[in-house]
């Protein structure tokens, strides 16, 4: 996943990045216990093994969310992946994290 925070980087004014604040946040949510937000372990048939940031990758933040699925049907556990998924982006939304898409500019030279 790609987040963004507020803050452009020189040169690119549409390119923006993330506080390390906020990529701990997405770490922490697990253990998170407000009203707006219920932790991975607290969903039934699920038990959270580890939360990493994993690697920078082109145009993203790489994170790791490992967590075990306890009943072993396929609706079930996209259910849990749903509502993971959801509570991740209304997270990413309280907190007003972006996402950020990948973007490039084209600069074509007048050779006239």
């Amino acid at each position: 996943m790609a987040l963004t925070g507020k803050t452009p980087l020189p040169k690119a004014p549409n390119t923006l990045i993330c506080p390390a604040s906020l990529i701990s946040q997405v770490i922490l949510m697990r253990n998170s216990r407000s009203a707006n937000h219920r932790s991975i372990d607290s969903i039934p048939q699920t038990r959270f093994d580890r939360a990493h940031f994993a690697a920078f990758g082109d145009f993203a933040l790489n994170f790791e969310i490992v967590y075990y699925v306890l009943e072993p049907t396929y609706n079930t556990y996209m259910d849990i992946q749903q509502r993971i998924n959801m509570a991740l982006y209304r997270k990413f939304e309280q907190e007003k994290i972006d996402f950020a898409y990948p973007t490039q500019m084209l600069y074509i030279a007048d050779t006239a």
